[in-house]
């Protein structure tokens, strides 16, 4: 009995797999060719962003024009190129694989950048990733200077190339920080201390005055020039009234007072010089000496004057001594 039923068994099991089809357990699978994958890289053409050679150039065409380096009309290289690439989120042209000549380095994020790095925001179109961009939006002035001219009130945007603080000479550096805000080469304070107009080029501390130029610089090595320089010697009108009219005129004033005394002490040093010479005696030469040293002490002569005229005293001595040996003899 046993073994018929195994035998049984046995003949179920064989014939089990003839009997019952297969029905909700079937899942259907597709394959796909090589036409419908050009490049062989797995994903079929229709969700390939980058299906074969032809696609590959004509992206490459399209961020090339944009500036960045060219790359070689090689169906060949470019269908290798295909295969390495596949996918495009963020629709910038450029490929979320890395490595390779299209890869994007801000996969999630479009740009336009070609330069150290593919793909990133760009605002200005220079090329640069806004991040590693020193002016990013362009206009000419520097991220740092645009936050630097920022206030409390409004600060500069980096990213708004209609948001810039005030160039009046377009030199990049903005007003606020600008020394020379008119590019003429004179600081502005200068300017404003003189009297000229700091934001007219043609305005100078030069031509203030009848209406041409009234000073000039001169430098050491190079001669007279009407460009400032900080390492030149101003002479010019513009100076000596500024000079005037400032704390310099506690000592310009006392030019004219040094001047007096100095002519008092030379006329009274000549004065004594020809008595010395026109003595005709010793007697002479005391008196003279005393009121000398008078004199130095009352400060009518400078110290290395009486000097001076003491030597003379003593050579004339000296001569008179000689001229009365020589009678004794």
């Amino acid at each position: 009995m046993k073994p018929r039923i195994f035998l049984l068994l046995a003949i179920f099991i064989l014939l089990c797999p003839l009997v019952i089809q297969p029905t909700s357990l079937d899942v259907e699978k597709k394959f796909f060719g090589p036409e419908d994958d050009d490049d062989g890289d797995g994903v079929i053409n229709s969700e390939d962003a980058y299906p074969n050679a032809t696609v590959v150039l004509e992206k490459l065409d399209e961020t090339r024009s944009r500036g960045a380096e060219p790359y070689e009309q090689n169906q060949t290289l470019a269908m290798e190129l295909a295969a390495l690439l596949w996918s495009d989120s963020d629709s910038d042209g450029w490929a979320d694989q890395s490595g390779t000549a299209l890869s994007d380095h801000c996969p999630t994020y479009p740009g336009e950048s070609f330069r150290l790095r593919q793909g990133c925001g760009d605002i200005d179109g220079d090329g640069l990733p806004d991040e590693m961009d020193p002016d990013a939006d362009g206009d000419g002035i520097t991220n740092d200077l645009e936050l630097a001219a920022s206030t409390a009130t409004h600060q500069y945007s980096i990213y708004d190339v209609t948001d810039v603080p005030p160039d009046r000479d377009y030199d990049g550096m903005p007003d606020v920080l600008d020394l020379d805000d008119d590019n003429d080469g004179w600081d502005d304070e200068i300017e404003i201390e003189r009297g000229s107009d700091p934001f007219d080029s043609d305005s100078n501390p030069f031509n203030l005055y009848f209406g041409i130029s009234t000073g000039t610089f001169y430098l050491s090595g190079e001669g007279f020039t009407q460009e400032p320089d900080d390492d030149a010697i101003e002479f010019s009108l513009s100076w000596l009234l500024s000079a005037l009219s400032t704390e310099l005129i506690i000592p310009i004033g006392l030019i004219p007072i040094y001047l007096f005394f100095w002519s008092v002490r030379k006329r009274n040093y000549r004065y004594y010089e020809n008595l010395i010479v026109e003595a005709n005696t010793l007697e002479e030469l005391q008196e003279i000496e005393l009121e000398v040293n008078k004199m130095v002490r009352e400060r009518k002569l400078r110290t290395f004057q009486g000097l001076v005229l003491r030597n003379a005293i003593e050579t004339r001595e000296n001569e008179f001594s000689q001229d009365a040996h020589t009678e004794e003899e």
